[in-house]
């Protein structure tokens, strides 16, 4: 799975719960600056676990507060286990 994958997914993810258009969506804002809570957080960590098929913390949106960050993060972390 390629950072550019990731990032669409978050980008369109984040979009679909928004109601907006995904480029509407700054992948260098915060995830706080798009209204997103703790159980909007919870969902879109349940929903990447699922899609990579791999664990994560429910803090994941906290520890990586961007759509870039985190895509990078998960970029890494997959290509790890590639």
């Amino acid at each position: 799975m390629s950072y550019a994958e990731i990032e669409l997914w978050l980008r369109s993810t984040i979009a679909e719960l928004l109601d907006v258009e995904s480029n509407e969506v700054d992948i260098r804002a915060r995830f706080a600056r798009f209204g997103i809570d703790s159980a909007a957080a919870l969902i879109i960590t349940d929903m990447l676990s699922e899609w990579l098929a791999l664990e994560f913390e429910p803090s994941l949106l906290y520890e990586h507060e961007t759509i870039e960050q985190l895509a990078r993060y998960l970029a890494a972390r997959v290509a790890v286990l590639d």
